[in-house]
């Protein structure tokens, strides 16, 4: 719509933003913040956490207004191992079985 075309920060946001519902409240919630002038520092911050955001399929994105509130940008999110559990405790047998062969004490710290 041409309300929010008077506004690239924004649209960039909402262009990057992977959870693409409720616009109009984003819309909102970036103008009632004013926020056009932070909107590298907002940008940065969802590239920053987009592994973070769509972890586990997307399950757990916030709505875009949600997270504008939240000032979610400034998060620093623990990033999620790449291996799920099954994987990383097959991953551990492994490096237990190689130390032991290798005659080490497969306790020590890897």
């Amino acid at each position: 719509q041409d309300r929010y075309r008077a506004y690239p920060g924004f649209a960039e946001f909402w262009s990057s933003y992977p959870n693409k519902v409720g616009k109009g409240k984003a819309f909102e919630a970036w103008m009632k913040q004013n926020l056009e002038g932070n909107a590298r520092l907002i940008q940065t911050g969802l590239l920053r956490t987009l592994a973070y955001l769509t972890r586990d399929g997307g399950k757990f994105i916030p709505n875009p207004a949600t997270w504008l509130n939240q000032e979610r940008w400034q998060d620093e999110p623990r990033m999620a191992s790449p291996l799920s559990s099954k994987t990383a405790g097959n991953v551990e047998s492994l490096r237990r079985a190689a130390a032991r062969l290798k005659g080490e004490d497969p306790d020590a710290p890897g």
